[in-house]
């Protein structure tokens, strides 16, 4: 089992993985003048416009909202960028994987990784957008890591599902651009769970990403440990997409190479 886990992660495979980070980090920001300041940039307007539209416009009632907006769009932003990007990892990488005995995972887990690692070094501006905010920073905000590293691993997992099918299914790209769409504003990043009424509130069991947008505006909004129920759902979600990841690895994974 460990073996198994071991490999989809690629951890028998270091170098090839830190050499497909380093080449999308390379082609991420070729002739760039700015350079990685495009990741925070892009996605601070976002968060300037849905402010003006739910803090000015609609005045939705939750305090700190600027704080609140930004611990919900930058975890998104990797999460969606990332859904896009890796999809079609296979079928780039296709010169390399019919030339070369690489291991099919590694094209999304670079992927996964690249945009992971610009989620890291976002942290201390989601702090000191925090800290502005008026709001007293301490050691519990450090649960960002392991959060975050939960939301890696479903988000890899299912990275490497849509990849696989990718190859199979080419549509597949516009129908998921669709639902990430929808999905964003079917989970709690831009309003909090408390607005759902007490009769729907069950509904975001149902969606895998509510229990860690849930958990990480605990730890870094309210200095508070996150609920186990929503956690709890979060890690269960994440075990099933690994599962599934690694099934579809081992059942349709050798024929994958024949179809790019």
């Amino acid at each position: 089992m460990t073996t198994i886990f071991a490999e989809f992660f690629c951890l028998h495979r270091k170098n090839l993985l830190m050499n497909l980070v380093a080449r999308n980090f390379k082609a991420k920001y070729k002739g760039s003048v700015l350079g990685y300041v495009w990741t925070l940039a892009i996605p601070f307007c976002q968060v300037l416009v849905f402010y003006f539209v739910y803090q000015v416009v609609l005045k939705i009632p939750i305090p700190n909202y600027l704080a609140f907006i930004v611990t919900g769009i930058l975890p998104w932003v990797f999460f969606s960028s990332t859904i896009n990007e890796s999809m079609e990892s296979l079928v780039a990488g296709h010169d390399l994987l019919t030339q070369m005995p690489v291991p099919l995972q590694a094209f999304p887990a670079a992927s996964v990784a690249t945009n992971f690692l610009s989620l890291l070094i976002s942290f201390p501006v989601i702090l000191g957008v925090i800290y502005w905010s008026g709001i007293q920073l301490n050691w519990l905000m450090l649960m960002f890591f392991p959060l975050s590293l939960l939301l890696f691993l479903f988000t890899y997992s299912l990275s490497f599902i849509l990849a696989s099918l990718f190859v199979l299914f080419r549509d597949l790209k516009y129908i998921v651009s669709i639902l990430i769409q929808l999905w964003m504003y079917m989970t709690p990043i831009l309003f909090s769970a408390d607005l759902v009424p007490e009769r729907f509130r069950w509904t975001l069991s149902l969606n895998p990403l509510s229990g860690y947008f849930i958990s990480i505006r605990e730890v870094l909004l309210t200095a508070t440990y996150p609920e186990v129920r929503s956690l709890g759902v979060f890690l269960v979600w994440t075990v099933i997409m690994v599962i599934i990841a690694n099934i579809l690895r081992f059942t349709i994974g050798p024929r994958l190479v024949e179809k790019l």
